[in-house]
């Protein structure tokens, strides 16, 4: 599938598949963490697409702290 790689998840523990966000989660990222680049986060889909884990492309852990999921 077009926009989705394999990285390791905070949440799940394991490497599962990630999506890229589209423009409606970018904007819902940008209002809730003030995100500069939205476009270089991705979502787990891991769980049956219930993790929503989010991460960059080289961090794990963008937020610092724990991670942060997606509503």
């Amino acid at each position: 599938m077009a926009g989705t790689r394999n990285f390791p998840c905070e949440t799940c523990g394991t490497d599962e598949p990630h999506r890229q966000l589209s423009k409606g989660e970018q904007q819902q990222l940008v209002g809730i963490a003030g995100a500069k680049h939205p476009g270089e986060y991705w979502m787990c889909m891991g769980h049956s697409g219930t993790c929503r884990t989010l991460r960059t492309g080289f961090n794990q852990r963008p937020f610092g702290g724990g991670p942060r999921k997606l509503p």
